[in-house]
């Protein structure tokens, strides 16, 4: 019985060393993993594309666009700057993006919360356009990738733009996919760009 009882003691006292230890190891990974992440990230880059189509219209004239990126991440905010030629009516232009937001995950669903501020070279000290945006995506159900997002512009343009872009994952790395995107303006707006189409057309005449 002594004997039984030693043993016992011994296999329980060396079980929970074997805990302690395994606790220890994993404390020790989970702080070497926490000190391994880095505080920020930059990524940058350029993209050169036949023609830059935003929201089903060509910004530049149905030419080749040549687009340079760059991003700040630090954890889950980041600063961007994203640019682009443009021209319209003939005329070149730079466009310039600069956007800032957050980018939380909530389960299976990823979000992005910011606001992108639009300047352009040949009117840097115009009234800014920028608007406020929300972007989701998920990958549930299992092969689709769902990805929403709404601009919304109340200061400058009384307009909101949303699309819905989904993705679907075949067999032999084949994708499926598509968007569909909607924009509305009041027709106050679009009354007041009318007009002060038909006062710069007049001008330019008279000139």
């Amino acid at each position: 019985m002594g004997a039984n009882f030693s043993e016992s003691v011994f296999a329980g006292v060396g079980g929970l060393l074997a805990i302690c230890l395994v606790s220890g190891a994993s404390a020790a990974e989970a702080a070497n993993q926490a000190a391994a992440e880095p505080l920020f990230d930059v990524a940058f880059g350029a993209a050169l594309t036949g023609d830059y189509i935003s929201r089903g219209a060509t910004q530049s004239d149905h030419q080749a666009a040549f687009q340079p990126f760059a991003e700040l991440d630090v954890k889950n905010l980041y600063v961007g700057y994203w640019g682009s030629n443009v021209s319209s009516g003939g005329v070149p232009d730079w466009e310039n993006d600069l956007s800032i937001g957050f980018r939380p995950t909530i389960g299976p669903v990823s979000l992005d919360l910011g606001y992108v501020q639009y300047i352009y070279s040949n009117d840097l000290f115009a009234d800014p356009s920028g608007e406020v945006y929300v972007k989701g995506s998920s990958t549930r159900p299992n092969r689709l990738r769902w990805a929403p997002k709404l601009y919304v512009n109340r200061a400058q343009t009384n307009a909101t733009y949303s699309e819905l872009h989904a993705a679907y994952a075949l067999p032999h790395n084949i994708k499926l996919s598509g968007a569909v995107g909607l924009g509305y303006r009041r027709r106050s707006e679009l009354r007041a760009m009318e007009r002060r189409r038909v006062v710069e057309s007049y001008r330019a005449g008279d000139a």
